[in-house]
């Protein structure tokens, strides 16, 4: 059987005719698919770009936070809390500001320039701190009395601005317009040149308005206000000039101010009494001293304060004390008052050894000592104690050794006398050893009279009274005495004291 030829179609057109040899269906197929391959490689491109768009975001950010992660200027209003974030582009928590970086105050208005150090190296900013807000100020009228001044700053009650601030007059007050009324105007700016103006009124009194005292002065008299004595020619005034307020029932050691009233020429008048403290308290003993190895040292007892608030603070440096090494060594003593006010003194303590003497005199002190107090006892009631032990176990001798007060301690139990200097001498050991604060006080010599006893602190530093276990004809008691108890008994002359070397006695 013969092989068949496959059928074959010419694709010529036919010369003329305009015909395509395709179908309709061919034809539509090819452009739909030339369209698809079109918008592949449309879609492609886009996605070419949009991924370098994007490595070209990567690579900027990468510039920015490796090259540049500081700003290069910050502006801040004045008072706004500045940090180093301020400075950032991005967060770094390790960021901070460099050692040579120029130092700012968010309360003064400027330029700074700044350097901020990051992980990668030192970057420089600049700070600009603004002050664009005007202060806001609240004022008073004010009173003051004749001879008296004023200030711009004293019509002020409040400023609220968060840079200083400086007051001032529009115009100076008349300070002669006594008795009258005016009013001033004050002007306040701050550093960013922010200006406000308020008014107010000042009053001129015809006496002195206020009264400025040294804590534990007097009351004062009326003409510290009015500047006139209560007579002068032969007219009497004294009716005229007066406090209307008790100025006697002012506490005058207590800082502070008090408002009072006083009649003046038939009127009444404010004013005002200001207690202030600007002196420093005053170490009135600060004595070298000596104690034994071994033993505690009571720092406290060797010195005394007196303050005229009578409150302070003492502090002792005890840094350079070696308590394990025989020596002499500086202690410094520090008193500051509630006003801020110390004064300093340094004394010398030598450590010693005790001896055999010495030992043995503490040894019967304290024996005694634990059969007459015990530590419930108050230190009041310990004074008491061995006060009542030295008069009931002690005779009067006129005889003892002046020259070492632990000797004559030691005779006066050794013979049960002794004078006024082993009554001493045994009231100070004995005192001392219960721990309780003591101090020699002597009278002022007259010729060959002298006189000895103690003082003692029942209250650190605050409670002095006078002390003396000497048995006196006609018999007193003289224990825990006040100054003026004291010189109820003072009939030989024996207790005439200098007080400027000792503290305060009630």
């Amino acid at each position: 059987m013969a092989k068949r030829e496959p059928k074959r179609y010419s694709v010529e057109r036919t010369r003329g005719s305009g015909r395509s040899p395709y179908s309709s269906e061919t034809h539509r197929y090819r452009r739909r698919n030339r369209e698809a391959i079109r918008r592949r490689k449309r879609k492609k491109r886009i996605i070419i770009a949009l991924a370098a768009m994007l490595a070209l975001l990567i690579v900027v950010f990468l510039l920015f936070f490796v090259f540049l992660p500081v700003l290069p200027s910050v502006q801040k209003e004045a008072g706004a809390k500045i940090t180093i974030r301020d400075f950032l582009r991005f967060p770094d928590d390790n960021a901070s500001f460099a050692e040579d970086s120029e130092p700012f105050d968010p309360a003064v208005p400027g330029v700074y320039h700044v350097k901020v150090k990051s992980k990668i190296g030192v970057h420089p900013s600049t700070l600009t701190i603004e002050d664009k807000t005007a202060p806001k100020v609240t004022v008073q009228d004010v009173v003051i009395g004749k001879d008296e001044t004023c200030e711009a700053s004293d019509f002020i009650v409040s400023v609220e601005d968060a840079t200083e601030t400086k007051a001032s007059f529009i115009k100076e007050p008349d300070l002669s317009l006594v008795g009258q009324e005016q009013e001033v105007t004050i002007a306040v700016a701050d550093l960013g040149e922010n200006r406000v103006e308020e008014t107010a009124k000042l009053k001129i009194l015809p006496i002195h308005f206020r009264l400025t005292l040294e804590a534990g002065s007097s009351a004062p008299d009326i003409s510290a206000f009015t500047g006139e004595e209560e007579f002068y020619g032969d007219e009497d005034t004294s009716q005229d000039n007066y406090f209307v307020t008790d100025v006697s029932a002012i506490d005058y050691s207590k800082i502070g101010e008090t408002a009072i009233e006083l009649m003046y020429h038939g009127t009444v008048y404010p004013g005002k009494i200001v207690i202030v403290d600007t002196q420093p308290p005053q170490f009135i003993s600060a004595d070298d001293f000596t104690v034994f190895f071994d033993e505690p040292i009571r720092y406290k007892e060797h010195v005394s304060v007196r303050e005229n608030t009578g409150d302070y603070e003492l502090e002792v440096d005890t840094s350079q004390v070696d308590t394990t090494a025989l020596g002499t060594y500086p202690v410094t003593y520090t008193a500051t008052d509630s006003s801020g006010n110390s004064s300093s003194v340094t004394v010398q303590v030598t450590i010693i050894e005790k001896n055999a003497d010495e030992a043995a005199l503490y040894a019967r002190v304290d024996e005694i000592l634990s059969g007459i107090i015990n530590d419930d006892m108050s230190k009041a009631d310990k004074v008491w104690a061995i006060y009542a032990w030295i008069r009931n176990n002690i005779g009067w001798m006129n005889e003892s050794p002046k020259d070492d007060y632990i000797k004559a301690a030691a005779r006066a139990l050794d013979w049960g006398g002794g004078d006024c200097y082993a009554y001493f001498s045994l009231s100070k050991v004995m005192l001392t050893r219960a721990g309780i604060q003591n101090m020699d006080i002597e009278r002022i010599p007259e010729g060959d009279e002298m006189h000895y006893w103690n003082l003692v602190d029942v209250d650190d530093g605050h409670g002095w009274y006078h002390f003396d276990a000497t048995p006196f004809e006609p018999l007193y008691e003289s224990c825990m005495l006040t100054d003026g108890e004291l010189m109820e008994l003072n009939s030989y002359g024996q207790y005439n004291y200098d007080r400027s070397l000792y503290p305060a006695i009630p």
